[in-house]
C-alpha cells in the first residue's frame, strides 16, 4: 500500500511538473511571437512617377556691362534615378540685340516637403546643377557679337503641384569672356527665372 501511495505522489508530481514546463514554454512562445520590432523605416518620398519634364520658363536676365531685360525660354530634362537629373536648356533675353543661351546641365536635388496647412502638403526639391554651354549675342554698337563658350551654375527649388504639373524657381549664372574678346576678363550673366514644368 505504501509503494502504491508513493508511486501515486511520485506520478502526480511529475504531472505537474511537466505541465509547468509545458505552460512556461507556451508562454515563452506567446512572448517570442508578440515581440514588436521597434526598427521604424525611414518614409521615402517620390518627386514623381515619370523620367521627362518639359518647362517653359519667364524671369529676367542681367547681361554684364550692358543692362537686365526679360527673358524666355524652355528647358528639357531626363531625371535619371530620384536625386540626379540631366537637362538641356534654349532662353533668349528681350534686349535690343538679344542673348541667346544654349546650355546642357547636370543636377543633383535634395527631396523634401511643403507644409502649408494639415490639408495641404507637397513635394519638393531643393538642387543644384552645373555645366556648360553657348552665348550667343547680336551684334551691337556697344558690343560685338558672337559665341561664347560658358559655364553655367546655379540652383532651384521645385514644389510638386500635382503628380504631374510642377512650379520652379531657378537662379544661374553664365560666366563667359568679355564682350570685347579680351581673353584676360570674364563677364558673369545672372539669370532669374520662374517656370511651369510637365513630367511625362
Amino acid at each position: 500500500m505504501d509503494t502504491f501511495k508513493s508511486k501515486l505522489i511520485q506520478l502526480t508530481l511529475a504531472t505537474a511538473f511537466t505541465a509547468a514546463t509545458m505552460s512556461s514554454a507556451y508562454a515563452e512562445e506567446d512572448v517570442e511571437q508578440t515581440v514588436i520590432d521597434p526598427v521604424i523605416g525611414q518614409p521615402t518620398i517620390e518627386m514623381h512617377s515619370k523620367d521627362f519634364e518639359l518647362t517653359g520658363l519667364l524671369g529676367l536676365a542681367n547681361v554684364e556691362h550692358v543692362s537686365t531685360n526679360g527673358l524666355f525660354g524652355v528647358r528639357f530634362a531626363y531625371h535619371l534615378t530620384e536625386n540626379i537629373f540631366a537637362e538641356a536648356s534654349y532662353s533668349v533675353t528681350g534686349h535690343g540685340n538679344s542673348v541667346t543661351y544654349y546650355d546642357a546641365v547636370m543636377g543633383y536635388q535634395f527631396p523634401g516637403q511643403l507644409f502649408l496647412s494639415q490639408n495641404y502638403r507637397y513635394n519638393t526639391a531643393t538642387y543644384l546643377v552645373f555645366g556648360g554651354g553657348k552665348s550667343d549675342f547680336e551684334s551691337a554698337n556697344d558690343y560685338n557679337g558672337g559665341n561664347y563658350n560658358t559655364v553655367v551654375g546655379g540652383g532651384g527649388y521645385r514644389v510638386m503641384l500635382t503628380d504631374d504639373f510642377n512650379i520652379r524657381f531657378d537662379l544661374r549664372g553664365h560666366v563667359h569672356h568679355q564682350l570685347k574678346h579680351d581673353t584676360d576678363a570674364w563677364a558673369i550673366d545672372i539669370e532669374a527665372a520662374v517656370g511651369l514644368g510637365y513630367y511625362f
